[in-house]
């Protein structure tokens, strides 16, 4: 069975066949269900090949304007923090080398409202979007129109496709690299009331390596304090005594600080987020995850697939543990030299 001979049998040109095969626009919903279901019928099946020859041969067609992909962030000002800065170099860069041209916008100013932003990417042409971390449901989004992937599966959302970082093998790596160097007391400061996976995942994975690795006169219990409750952190340290801790987030490098506590000295401290040179953790690579995540987006544009899919494919991507200053292994304990006494005299060995 090949094109032709399914066209005959349908009454169709094998263009309107081929067209309907690929979910293109231009051919209507019935036509398209019509042609798949006499394809599934008579057991035919596309070659991935020769579609993707034809593919390759369209895209050599000249074109007036360059095809954009579209990443949301949460509100102006966000594209100057550190980790934005590397999520968008990585989108820019592999939409360049796909072809395509990166636009932001941020929910913020369209007040979250999803259908005003899908007005606006109709408005541009725009069908394929890549959601970075906002914070709020895009309620009445038309997720129908459009390819889209998040950077992090919000719960709230849809289950969109995603890219994200592998928080449980991170967490894992980073407490054997503090093991290794010599740090035996590890504590892990997570943020309370966040119940998003990628983050529950490092928890989990800290948990997990105390049961199995750590004595139990060395476990520790996970500090949640709210925001601002140094007297929580303050207890927490006083009573659990850890000499290194691994933190989700920089506001307890603040904390222990405040504490009078200096971080590489008197408590060792390693960041699932390092952005800073001077900083031991996770480099999460974020160039890695945003060019992961638009290739999802420019898959779905590539095979004229739109809405939210049926299984969303989820991409982990792991992190590398970088050493700092700030977890530099404790320091050997100085013994006094012993003394022993020699015909009166005292001497040192």
């Amino acid at each position: 069975m090949n094109l032709r001979e399914l066209a005959r049998q349908l009454s169709l040109s094998h263009t309107a066949v081929s067209l309907a095969l690929r979910n293109s626009p231009e051919i209507s919903p019935a036509t398209r269900e019509r042609v798949r279901r006499k394809a599934r019928a008579l057991g035919y099946r596309m070659n991935p090949l020769v579609s993707a020859y034809q593919a390759q041969i369209r895209s050599r067609k000249p074109s007036h304007t360059q095809p954009a992909i579209a990443v949301v962030l949460d509100r102006p000002g966000a594209e100057r923090l550190t980790r934005v800065r590397r999520t968008l170099a990585g989108l820019r860069a592999r939409a360049g080398t796909l072809g395509f041209r990166l636009d932001i916008l941020f929910a913020e100013e369209h007040a979250h409202d999803g259908r005003r932003l899908g007005r606006v990417l109709r408005a541009r042409g725009i069908h394929g979007v890549v959601f970075d971390a906002v914070f709020h449901p895009l309620d009445g989004f038309p997720w129908e129109h459009h390819a889209s992937a998040a950077l992090a599966q919000n719960l709230g959302w849809p289950l969109l496709h995603a890219a994200t970082s592998h928080e449980y093998y991170n967490t894992t790596i980073a407490l054997q690299a503090l093991h290794r160097l010599g740090y035996r007391r590890i504590g892990f400061c997570d943020v309370p009331g966040v119940k998003e996976p990628y983050f529950r995942m490092g928890e989990g994975a800290y948990l997990a390596y105390q049961v199995e690795s750590i004595p139990g006169r060395d476990r520790l219990p996970v500090l949640e304090p709210g925001p601002g409750d140094l007297d929580a952190v303050r207890s927490w340290h006083a009573g659990h005594r850890p000499d290194a801790v691994l933190s989700q987030h920089h506001r307890f490098r603040q904390q222990f600080q405040q504490l009078g506590l200096k971080l590489g000295q008197d408590l060792a401290y390693a960041s699932m987020n390092r952005l800073e040179a001077g900083m031991a953790g996770i480099d999460l690579r974020h160039e890695s995850i945003a060019e992961e995540a638009l290739n999802l987006v420019a898959d779905q544009l590539n095979r004229n697939e739109r809405g939210l899919a049926r299984v969303p494919r989820l991409i982990l991507v792991p992190g590398t543990w970088q050493d700092g200053p700030s977890a530099p292994g404790p320091r050997p304990v100085s013994r006094p030299k012993s003394r022993r006494r020699t015909g009166g005299i005292t001497a040192q060995g």
